[in-house]
């Protein structure tokens, strides 16, 4: 899990989404997924999929093609070097790295900072890993049921689509390869 923030006060996915089209060319946000703060159309710890989660397709978050490829990339609406986030930010993405470390299974060492993997101060001085465990454990009980209901809801029902070969081009080559095996193994066994 790679975590940016916006470096904007305001924001949402749809904004997002015009400033990097308009700014980039790109076809979406850069991130899989934008987690409101409540600035613009959605309520605060509101959590939207972009494309790029729908369809597993990587991130071009970061000047890393490794970690663009292999991360799941959350930014946070906010300009978290200049204020900290709110009670029910810091809950809210608490609860959003919960359920995506339950999702695909990632533990604690493999949450990252936009900074961790990239000459950059994102997600600002207000958000780390120690400044994440010590909300994990603040905010140990779930948010208001509405949001982690919504949140749960993006990361566990959003469907996802595997036709991006390319993120799993591996596990079909492994699986060509003893498949071959198994065919040569039962010719010469014949």
């Amino acid at each position: 899990i790679i975590v940016h923030h916006t470096a904007s006060q305001t924001g949402d996915y749809q904004s997002i989404k015009k400033i990097h089209k308009k700014e980039r060319d790109w076809h979406d946000v850069a991130y899989h997924l934008v987690l409101n703060n409540g600035s613009k159309s959605k309520p605060t710890g509101y959590l939207e999929a972009s494309s790029r989660y729908k369809k597993l397709n990587h991130a071009v978050a970061t000047k890393s093609l490794w970690y663009n490829h292999h991360g799941v990339h959350l930014a946070i609406v906010g300009n978290y070097e200049q204020s900290k986030p709110n009670k029910i930010m810091q809950q809210s993405i608490v609860n959003a790295i919960e359920l995506l470390k339950q999702r695909f299974h990632i533990n604690n060492n493999n949450i990252l900072m936009h900074r961790d993997c990239s000459a950059t101060l994102c997600p600002g001085k207000h958000i780390d890993n120690t400044t994440l465990t010590q909300w994990q454990k603040q905010w140990s009980s779930e948010p208001e049921k509405s949001i982690y209901n919504q949140q749960k809801n993006v990361i566990y029902n959003t469907h996802l689509s595997l036709t991006n070969i390319d993120r799993y081009w591996h596990h079909f080559v492994y699986l060509n390869i003893f498949l071959i095996l198994v065919m040569a193994i039962s010719i010469i066994f014949l």
